[in-house]
């Protein structure tokens, strides 16, 4: 498990977030990103659904989650689904931007 140490505290109701425990990600997870990336065709929704289903808190304390702590937060999801062989639509989101072709 890895501890995602935030930028910023998120407050919410009458805790305060400092860091956010990651781990490997359920299927029940994927499950939950890969139905907004269908939905919506967004990575990144698709990447704060994962993180609400993973981490229990609500999409408005997942939204207010500093982007420079999406690094972070990357850089131990990545390896993960880089292992399952994740491609495709129906794969969990691989970046936070947008690609570009030239």
């Amino acid at each position: 498990m890895a501890k995602i140490i935030l930028k910023k505290p998120i407050k919410d109701g009458d805790r305060l977030i400092t860091e956010l425990d990651i781990d490997e990600p359920t299927l029940g997870d994927i499950e939950a990103s890969s139905k907004v990336m269908q939905k919506e065709n967004n990575e990144i929704a698709a990447m704060m659904a994962l993180l609400a289903n993973h981490t229990g808190l609500s999409m408005d304390v997942i939204r207010r989650i500093p982007a420079s702590d999406i690094k972070k937060i990357r850089a131990v999801l990545d390896p993960l689904f880089s292992e399952l062989g994740e491609t495709g639509a129906d794969s969990p989101p691989t970046s936070p931007t947008p690609s570009t072709s030239a």
